[in-house]
């Protein structure tokens, strides 16, 4: 969702629109709001519809359904945005008509803003079907739901700790390109564009790497663990398992999410986030479990690993993309730092919004692909960080010590991970085969680690490979683009 949704921003910045059928700048704001009114209206019969449904009987029938249909709102959240700009003159009317294609900051919330009240009335209008959800499934607790302003304000701060920042570089780039000379460009065409560019673009993406997890715990308004016997308990584990971090990160969510994430490249600054509900529900070994399966995203170069890889394949689909588009380069420059440009004609903008669209799901593919391959990886790391190193063992009830980094695994560490899983998967109401483009399904997961629960007890130690799916991606992806890079079709 929020890569969909980072593409649709990136997309909604363009420095020109076509004009739409509205020009008029009042008829525009009017048939904009009536978008936005006619997908709550939808989103509040569906919440209103569920709601009720749910009300009238012991389980959640329709689930599925329901899901999908969650999702289709979403994506039509998305159409508004593109609606709007395009057909509805929005664009045109904010960048060319109110003549605010000038002013720092306002003419780009203005153009985000019928994105921004989509999510909202989304938001808004599923809450009753949302608040009846949590309750069928928070079956062992009885912490309340949110209000509904509180729900809509829960899940702007989630979406927007993600989005905000890389935003705001992106903004700030273009603004900083919008500012060039266009007689300095025309005369140092040949070289400025690839060192000016590439430069900034690089930089963006570091400030984005060190900022976004200061940014992320604080607008998640997150806390430090408190000192006790689980933070000891997980302290030690990292000192076993030679892992270096700023803190660890309680996430208040009412109770209402199971997730832990590691955030952060460098070691500062570096945070490890629980979920309240996820240090509720699961027992210190489970919990030892999962901070292993984070430091094994750590441990095992998955995060640098992520970078590239989205850089690589962003260059390496532009190349595939100038082979069926001539040209398309200029348009990219255009569109990331907002130089002149003819893509006021439809046709052009067209053109690129479905070669942005493609490049999109190119990069989908390839980075589920291997995501799915890390996660088993990282898996695999926290049946590690709860193991024992002995083939035969059958508990941990006689306290004996853990293993250490590079160890082997042991049965019980690899059950206490299923079990681990089994509890995310049931107090986050998800159905064990549903799948992830990033994470794949729940089951899979947990055939794989019994099968390798099978063959630890026959004495294998450590399962090969692992890595070899993902870094092979990685090389295929650096060879593409050096070959087509020789080959003469380059980024600039």
């Amino acid at each position: 969702m929020q890569i969909l949704l980072l593409l649709t921003i990136i997309l909604a910045l363009l420095p020109t629109f076509p004009i739409g059928l509205v020009t008029d700048g009042r008829w525009s704001v009017v048939c904009t709001a009536a978008t936005v009114a006619a997908l709550f209206l939808v989103a509040w019969m569906a919440g209103k519809l569920f709601a009720h449904l749910w009300n009238r009987t012991w389980y959640l029938r329709g689930l599925r359904c329901y899901r999908l249909v969650r999702a289709g709102l979403f994506v039509g959240v998305v159409l508004v945005e593109f609606i709007s700009l395009i057909l509805l003159s929005w664009g045109y009317v904010v960048r060319r008509v109110w003549g605010l294609g000038t002013w720092i900051l306002l003419d780009e919330i203005l153009l985000l803003s019928p994105l921004m009240l989509s999510l909202v009335a989304v938001w808004w209008g599923l809450y009753p079907a949302e608040k009846i959800l949590h309750d069928s499934l928070r079956r062992r607790d009885s912490t309340p739901f949110w209000s509904r302003t509180g729900y809509v304000i829960f899940q702007a701060r989630t979406h927007s700790a993600i989005l905000i920042l890389p935003m705001l570089l992106y903004v700030t780039v273009q603004e900083m390109g919008s500012q060039l000379d266009s007689a300095l460009m025309e005369q140092f065409r040949q070289w400025l564009p690839f060192y000016y560019f590439t430069g900034i673009s690089v930089l963006a993406v570091l400030v984005v790497l060190l900022i976004l997890p200061w940014m992320l715990v604080r607008i998640w308004q997150t806390e430090s663990l408190p000192q006790g016997e689980l933070r000891d308990l997980l302290e030690s584990t990292a000192r076993r398992l030679g892992f270096r971090y700023t803190d660890f990160r309680v996430w208040h969510t009412q109770n209402n999410i199971a997730n832990a994430l590691v955030t952060g490249i460098l070691p500062w600054p570096r945070y490890v986030v629980f979920s309240d509900s996820l240090l509720q529900a699961l027992s210190s070994y489970e919990l030892v479990a999962v901070l292993g399966h984070e430091i094994g995203h750590v441990r095992r170069w998955h995060l640098p690993l992520y970078v590239g890889l989205c850089m690589l394949a962003a260059v390496s689909g532009v190349q595939l993309l100038s082979l069926r588009w001539p040209g398309l380069e200029p348009y990219l420059v255009a569109l990331l730092y907002r130089l002149p440009s003819d893509l006021a004609d439809w046709r052009q903008w067209l053109h690129l919004a479905f070669s942005m669209t493609v490049l999109w799901g190119y990069i989908w593919l390839i980075f589920g692909y291997v995501s799915r391959h890390c996660e088993r990886e990282a898996d695999v790391y926290g049946c590690l960080a709860a193991s024992c190193g002995n083939a035969q063992c059958s508990d941990h009830r006689e306290n004996r010590s853990l293993a250490k980094s590079g160890d082997s695994l042991c049965p019980t560490g690899i059950r206490i991970f299923i079990s681990a899983l089994e509890k995310v998967a049931d107090i986050n109401g998800l159905p064990r085969t549903q799948w992830s483009w990033r994470h794949g399904s729940i089951a899979r997961r947990i055939a794989y680690l019994e099968k390798l629960q099978r063959r630890v007890a026959q004495g294998c130690r450590w399962p090969r490979w692992l890595w070899l799916p993902s870094w092979t991606t990685l090389i295929l992806l650096a060879l593409s683009v050096g070959g087509l890079s020789y080959l003469g079709i380059s980024v600039f």
